[in-house]
This record gives structure tokens, sequence and C-alpha cells, in this order.
């Protein structure tokens, strides 16, 4: 039983599945399209007879009719489906009128392997085409994507900078042992981890190499425990503590608390 989802992703849920129920009956419709053609030419062959030659060559070139519709509608599986089913109801019928390999028994075999070469090459082409339109929907979405977030990190680097810039100067003229100089440092280590994360958001399209290495897990640790301590409403009697070394990407800081 479907539950109502609220607001905007309901709505989308419900475009989706409408989407998905119009495209399965539309495939449904097409395939008794065809399988309406591949029945009504069968049953014109059966019903006609032998000596209407020149009929029974035109009903032959009509099966090419539902293998070139079931190639763009569903590619090398389709086409080579309806070719093959093809097949299978002519059979009966040559083997009926079998006359030890004449000229017309020549040309049945033939057409029975032309149906079959047209499906899969027009198959093929057709799953290519669409493999290719795919791959270019792809690569606009990801490039509308990528200059989104190329905005985005653009608008967020100048407020970054000036934090970064006020907090480093604020800090020089604290003493060392000011409770409000460690804070300021967390601030400046924060804000540079954010200008470090905004260039990989620039560099969002441009191909990405992972490197893996190993990295000081308690360093990770010790510097995430200063920010995750101030939401605490107790403090620690000792820092945590952990042995070797963890294997992480080179930006391990991004590991790191982020409030």
């Amino acid at each position: 039983m479907w539950r109502r989802t609220p607001g905007a992703q309901g709505g989308l849920v419900l475009a989706w599945i409408n989407h998905k129920s119009t495209v399965r009956k539309n495939n449904n419709v097409k395939m008794a399209i065809i399988a309406t053609l591949v029945l009504g030419i069968s049953s014109l062959h059966y019903s006609t007879d032998h000596g209407h030659r020149y009929l029974h060559i035109f009903y032959r070139e009509l099966y090419f009719l539902p293998i070139v519709l079931a190639a763009f509608w569903f590619g090398l599986r389709g086409a080579l489906a309806t070719s093959l089913t093809i097949t299978a109801f002519f059979v009966p019928f040559t083997l009926v009128h079998w006359q030890n390999l004449s000229p017309d028994d020549f040309s049945l075999a033939m057409d029975k392997l032309l149906y079959n070469i047209v499906a899969v090459v027009l198959g093929l082409l057709t799953d290519r085409e669409r493999l290719q339109h795919e791959r270019m929907l792809e690569a606009e979405s990801l490039a509308g994507m990528g200059k989104a977030v190329a905005g985005v990190a653009h608008d967020m680097k100048t407020p970054l900078i000036a934090i970064g810039g006020f907090s480093s100067s604020v800090q020089k003229k604290l003493e060392k042992d000011d409770p409000n100089y460690l804070k300021l440092d967390i601030v400046i280590e924060e804000t540079r981890r954010l200008e470090n994360m905004v260039k990989q958001m620039l560099d969002f399209s441009r191909p990405l190499e992972l490197d893996r290495s190993q990295s000081d897990i308690n360093k990770v640790v010790q510097d995430s425990a200063p920010v995750i301590i101030q939401n605490f409403p107790y403090r620690p009697r000792q820092r945590p503590h952990f042995d070797g070394f963890l294997d992480v990407f080179p930006n391990a800081e991004l590991l790191s608390f982020l409030p």
C-alpha cells in the first residue's frame, strides 16, 4: 500500500511512478503491434495458395517491417526475438513446399538468413545510437552540475577568505595563553579546511584520480576533539588515543569533525 509522501518529494515520486507506468503501457502497445504484424503476415502466407508466387514474395518482404520496428523500439534483443519468431513461423511453410533445393527453396532460405542479419545489424546500430545519446545527456547533466557547484563554491570562497583573514589578524593581537587563542586557532584551521573543500568543488568536473596512503589517525582525532568537546556539557579527563595508522586517501583532513 502506497503512502503519500509530503511536499516536493512526494510529487517527484508520483511523477516517477506515472512515467514508469506510461513507458510500460507504450511498450505493451508496441509489442502488440509487432505481434499483430507477424501473425497477420504469417496467416496471409498460410492462407494464400502456393501458386500465387508473387503474393508470397510480397508477403516475405513484409516481414522486414516488424523487424525494423522492433529494432528501432527495442534494440538488438527485440529485433532478434522478432526475426527468430518469424523464422520459426515460416519454417513449417518452407518444409511443406520443399522442392529438393530448387531456386524457390534457396530464396526462402536466404530470406530467413536476411531476416536475422537485418535484425542484428539494425539492433546493434540502434543500441549504439541509444548509448551515445545517453552518454551525451549524462555529459550535459554533469556539465550543468559542475557549473552549479562552481558557482556555489565561488560564492563561498570570498567569505571564507574574509573569515580566515580576520581571525588571523585577531589571533595575532592575543597572547598564546589567552583562552580565545585556541578557539581562533580552531576557526582558522576549519576555515582552511573549508577552503580546500571549495577548491575540490571547483575541480568537480575534472577527472578524479584516487590514491590511497597511510595517515595518522591520532592527528585526525586530536584535531576533531576540541570542536566536539565544545558541544558536550562535560569535559573528558583525557584525550582519546589510538595506536596505529589509518589507510585513507591523502586528504585525511576531510575526516575531521565539521560542525
